[in-house]
């Protein structure tokens, strides 16, 4: 579907690869060496869910309240609930609860509360069973939690800030794998015997992950690559589902910081054929990442999404809400980059008024590219998965 990426791609490629300043987490620093007197710690999102991170911040202060630069140790006061790292203060949820996420430097503390849930509910109720203990002060999400959920959502107001990413809405929906068995778990291989399962080549800590290899057959082929998931009856009107991936394209890649080269890294389909069906894509050009939406119904493209890191680990994560019914523009797009909200669309139509109401998600593919293509060039490279999450809400 990407064949005219050059017609797609009409953006300067000077606007399109402007990188964002740099942020950094350090305290504020207009003193050094000073006694420090209050320790002020702020999380980025006080409630996440099981398998998430945020990060915590430190904010230091002398006994005149003048700011103090200096390192700061982090630990949590519940590490069942989560844990921070202790350098860098970047805090994973493992399971429900609440914890105090504890900052010290020269015998000083402070701390903030996090509430961890397994879904937008649950943190919702465990905030609630909290709320008779020490106050937190927790940002208002950017949009309800209605929405953050599903258009038909009755979750409070509140229950989740909107920047966290998405968790697993039930167990039993969950499909889930990290590869370490050296198999495909549940995901389809486009090419048995070609795409491998590998130790990690990043050392990176990964065990084994998925390597999906394109061998740049030239210009005129058009074979793809890719790992699917291909539910018999996937989700469908009114329903929600999330993904949940981490990728990595090695710095050697061929052409990576070539704008003119267009490649998709997920790409989902409905099952109408005939040319009918809605195709979501999210396609990089050099280093930036885009989204696309095709239906009968809907033509959305969004550049500049976020900036992929080209030599390390992304974590990509989606929520897809579909329209309540056929051709209703009431649909849901939600991705998330490192943990931090890259995109939303809630007005989304992924289906036409003439499909019928049973259309459903049908083929969900992660590192699906062709190798080549009238136009394209070969594509010859190598990308590396881990730890596939595909979760279920309301499926049939």
């Amino acid at each position: 579907m990407f064949s005219g990426k050059r017609s797609l791609i009409a953006l300067s490629l000077g606007a399109l690869l402007a990188a964002p300043a740099a942020c950094t987490r350090k305290p504020d620093n207009s003193a050094l060496d000073s006694n420090v007197s209050t320790i002020n710690v702020s999380l980025d999102a006080p409630k996440v869910l099981v398998g998430f991170t945020t990060q915590a911040n430190a904010s230091l202060k002398d006994a005149v309240g003048n700011p103090i630069n200096s390192s700061v140790g982090w630990y949590s006061s519940n590490p069942k609930v989560a844990n921070v790292d202790p350098s860098s203060g970047v805090v994973t949820a493992i399971a429900p609860g609440v914890t105090n996420i504890v900052a010290t430097v020269q015998g000083q503390s402070g701390s903030s509360r996090l509430v961890v849930g397994v879904t937008q509910q649950a943190a919702a109720v465990v905030a609630d069973s909290a709320a008779h203990a020490d106050s937190v002060q927790v940002r208002q999400p950017a949009v309800s939690q209605a929405s953050v959920d599903s258009p038909s959502s009755t979750a409070p107001a509140g229950a989740l800030a909107a920047v966290a990413p998405p968790g697993q809405p039930d167990p039993k929906t969950r499909i889930a794998h990290d590869f370490n068995d050296g198999t495909f778990g549940p995901f389809e291989n486009s090419t048995p015997g070609h795409n491998s399962i590998i130790d990690d080549p990043t050392n990176s800590g990964h065990g084994k992950v998925l390597q999906i290899k394109y061998d740049g057959v030239g210009p005129n082929a058009d074979l793809n690559q890719y790992a699917a998931w291909t539910p018999r009856n996937g989700p469908s009107h009114g329903s929600t589902f999330f993904f949940r991936g981490e990728l990595y394209y090695p710095a050697s890649t061929p052409r990576i910081m070539d704008g003119t080269v267009l490649r998709k890294i997920i790409y989902f389909r409905t099952d109408r054929g005939d040319n009918k069906q809605c195709d979501l894509v999210l396609f990089q050009y050099a280093n930036r990442v885009g989204v696309s939406v095709q239906s009968p119904a809907a033509h959305v493209t969004k550049y500049d999404a976020f900036t992929l890191k080209i030599g390390a680990w992304n974590t990509v994560q989606m929520q897809v809400t579909t329209n309540s019914r056929p051709g209703v523009s009431d649909g849901i797009l939600r991705v998330w980059h490192d943990g931090a909200l890259a995109y939303e669309n809630s007005q989304i139509a992924f289906t036409g008024p003439a499909d019928p109401q049973s259309t459903h998600w049908s083929w969900l593919t992660f590192g699906h590219q062709r190798e080549g293509a009238p136009g394209d060039g070969a594509i010859n490279e190598v990308r590396y998965w881990d730890n596939i999450i595909f979760t279920m809400n309301g499926a049939p």
